[in-house]
């Protein structure tokens, strides 16, 4: 199945220009190849798109640490769910505080933009001990 992406970047940018698409090779955002959370040790916002295309995951390394000398500018984005997977199940548990700062060094320290995932519960809410991770997280990153 083949998608006609500049048509569909195109129809975005129309009806909400501020909006940022995230894809392996941007426009705007680009996978950091992983869902872990980490970038490389060295992470450039810069890459060339012309090696890359969407949806070919083949690249992951290029993905992961940008190129210094690339001519485009698209930020990586590291995703990653605060939880084992990307849905909530009642009988998991948020990843503990050292886990979630680890990756915030992994990822925001590494020059990432950090899109952690916080699943909702059979009820539709963010569960209490969610909040109460993200809470504590908050203050740490306050603190740094």
């Amino acid at each position: 199945m083949s998608y006609d992406f500049t048509d569909w970047f195109a129809m975005v940018k129309e009806l909400q220009s501020s909006a940022n698409i995230f894809s392996n090779i941007g426009p705007d955002v680009r996978w950091v190849g992983n869902e872990n959370g980490f970038a490389g040790t060295t992470c450039w916002s810069t890459i060339n798109r012309t090696a890359l295309s969407i949806g070919n995951g083949s690249n992951l390394d290029y993905l992961n640490t940008g190129d210094p000398a690339g001519t485009d500018w698209v930020p990586a984005e590291c995703d990653v769910s605060i939880r084992t997977g990307w849905f909530w199940h009642k009988s998991q548990s948020p990843k503990n505080l050292t886990q979630l700062l680890e990756i915030y060094y992994n990822s925001v320290g590494r020059n990432c933009v950090l899109l952690l995932n916080v699943p909702p519960n059979t009820t539709g809410l963010i569960s209490d001990s969610d909040v109460e991770r993200l809470r504590e997280f908050r203050t740490a990153i306050d603190t740094i």
